[in-house]
C-alpha cells in the first residue's frame, strides 16, 4: 500500500489511536484533528503527518458533524501525496484494510464505502456509509469539495448528512445535472408530494397584481409614458416568474425519476465491515441512548444497511 494514504480525521479515541500506531508504523498516515486535541502522550511515528485544524467560526451544517467531517477531511486530502486514500475516523479502528485497498485498485472510478450505514435503497436517496470512504485522492477531493458546496449553500432540505456525500460524488462525476429543477424535485420528494395547486395560485396573484397596475394607469386622465413603461416592465417580471414556476410544475408532472440505485451501484462499491474484524466503531444517538460501540458482527440487515450489491 505504498501508493495509498490512510486519513484519520476528527476526534481521537485513545484505544483506537494506539491500535493505529502499533499496527501502521510504516504506513502513509495523515492525522487531521482539531486544535484542542492533545497527542503529546502518543508515540507518533516519525513518517506520519499531523494536521491541526481550527474550528470553523460559523457552522454551516446543523445536522450532526457533517461540516466538521468535511473540513477535517479536506485538510487531510491537501496533505495526501499518494494516488489512493482511505478516509476513516480517528475514534474508530479497522483491521484488514488491505481488502479496501484491493477494491479501490479494481475500479478507480468508484468510491469504496462501508456497509455500516450504507442504507438500503428507498430509505434515503444517495445515502452512502461515511465510516469508511476510499478511492483515488482526486475522487475523494471531488466528493468532499462538492459536498462542502452543497452543505454551505444550504440548498438541500435534508437532515441526513451522508446524503450530501453520496450526492456530492454523483454531481462531481456529472451523473446528475444539479440545477434548479433537480433542487425542486429533490426537496419536494423529501417533503412530500409536489403541490401543483401552487401554479394556479401564482397565476391568480399575477392577474390581480397586473390588473391593479394597469387600472391605476387607466384611471388617470393622461397616461405618463415613463410610469406606463415601468408598469409594463413590472408586469413582465411577474409573468416571467410565473412562467418559470409553471415550467417547474410541468417538469415535475412529466419527469422520469432518477434511478438512484443504478447510479449508486455504478459509482460506489461496498466493503462489508464484518470482513474488517477485529474493529471498533461508534455511533452517538444523542441524549436518548448516548454513544454505543460496535466491535464485531454488525448486523447489516437489521440496521437497514447493504453489505454488497446484487
Amino acid at each position: 500500500m505504498k501508493d495509498c494514504t490512510i486519513i484519520l480525521q476528527g476526534k481521537i479515541n485513545k484505544e483506537c489511536f494506539d491500535l493505529w500506531i502499533n499496527n501502521h508504523k510504516e504506513s502513509n498516515v495523515v492525522v487531521s484533528i482539531w486544535e484542542d486535541e492533545n497527542i503529546s502522550n502518543f508515540a507518533i511515528p516519525s513518517n506520519w503527518k499531523i494536521v491541526y485544524n481550527d474550528y470553523p467560526q460559523k457552522r454551516f451544517a446543523i445536522n450532526g458533524n457533517l461540516d466538521l467531517q468535511i473540513l477535517s477531511t479536506l485538510r487531510g486530502l491537501i496533505n495526501t501525496k499518494t494516488e489512493f486514500v482511505i478516509k476513516m475516523r480517528a475514534d474508530e479502528y479497522w483491521s484488514n484494510i488491505e481488502l479496501i485497498y484491493e477494491k479501490i485498485k479494481k475500479n478507480k472510478d468508484k468510491i469504496v464505502s462501508s456497509s455500516m450505514f450504507f442504507r438500503k435503497f428507498g430509505l434515503y436517496d444517495f445515502h452512502c456509509g461515511d465510516k469508511i470512504l476510499a478511492g483515488t485522492t482526486q475522487n475523494l477531493n471531488l466528493m468532499f469539495m462538492t459536498a462542502y458546496n452543497l452543505a454551505k449553500e444550504k440548498v438541500l432540505q435534508t437532515k441526513v448528512p451522508e446524503v450530501h456525500l453520496g450526492l456530492g460524488y454523483l454531481i462531481a462525476k456529472n451523473e446528475i445535472v444539479f440545477d434548479e429543477k433537480f433542487i425542486v424535485l429533490f426537496n419536494n420528494k423529501e417533503n412530500g408530494p409536489f403541490d401543483i395547486s401552487g401554479a394556479k395560485l401564482n397565476m391568480e396573484k399575477a392577474l390581480k397584481r397586473i390588473t391593479e397596475n394597469f387600472q391605476i394607469l387607466l384611471n388617470k386622465n393622461q397616461i405618463n409614458l415613463e410610469q406606463a413603461n415601468n408598469t409594463i416592465n413590472h408586469c413582465k417580471n411577474i409573468l416571467t416568474y410565473c412562467y418559470g414556476y409553471n415550467e417547474l410544475v410541468e417538469y415535475y408532472k412529466h419527469k422520469v425519476d432518477i434511478d438512484v440505485e443504478y447510479l449508486m451501484k455504478k459509482n460506489f462499491e461496498i466493503i462489508d465491515v464484518n470482513n474488517l474484524k477485529p474493529y471498533i466503531a461508534t455511533r452517538n444517538f444523542g441524549d436518548a441512548e448516548g454513544r454505543i460501540w460496535y466491535r464485531d458482527n454488525f448486523d447489516n440487515d437489521s440496521e437497514d444497511c447493504i453489505s454488497e450489491f446484487k
